[in-house]
């Protein structure tokens, strides 16, 4: 099983974004939390996006 431990959180969000979706392994789970990372990533705020640890997964 597996699920991405990390948010991302750009600029303007009032919470970080992340992945909850619990998948059969870590490689689905990094395939699945991609495309919604990337959804908030913008290169222009690079230095104001944080990525944080979620240590609770």
């Amino acid at each position: 099983m597996g699920i991405a431990n990390y948010a991302i959180q750009g600029p303007k969000q009032v919470s970080p974004y992340k992945s909850l979706r619990i998948c059969d392994t870590v490689q689905e789970a990094l395939e699945d939390a991609l495309p919604g990372f990337l959804a908030f990533w913008d290169p222009k705020y690079a230095n104001q996006t944080r990525f944080e640890l979620d240590e609770d997964w």
